[in-house]
């Protein structure tokens, strides 16, 4: 999901002649922004969804510093994305305390 759509391109598409706007290549880096950040979200959900389980015989997973190091890297691609747009980041889902809801200002 992107945006609250089903596909990239309705998600695009509601942003008026995204591609018309945009050069070629920064639509390109949009799209893979967005589709990282749909992996980053299924990665955390995983992880949370798993985290009951602490150890396996040997093994011992460390799934707060997963998650933490994936919601980093989440708002960095998210800043990058406000970079590309040219739009200002107004609430960051991936901060520590965040509710699940953004806006981003034109």
């Amino acid at each position: 999901m992107h945006l609250g759509y089903s596909s990239l391109p309705d998600a695009l598409a509601t942003l008026g002649g995204f591609d018309l706007v945009y050069p070629q290549v920064v639509v390109d880096r949009v799209e893979t922004v967005l589709t990282y950040l749909d992996s980053v979200d299924t990665a955390i959900d995983s992880a949370v969804s798993n985290a009951q389980v602490k150890k396996v015989g040997s093994l011992e997973f460390e799934y707060g510093a997963l998650i933490s190091n994936k919601r980093n890297e989440a708002s960095r691609q998210l800043q990058e994305l406000g970079n590309l747009l040219g739009a200002s980041i107004q609430f960051n889902k991936y901060k520590a305390g965040a509710s699940q809801s953004y806006v981003v200002d034109y």
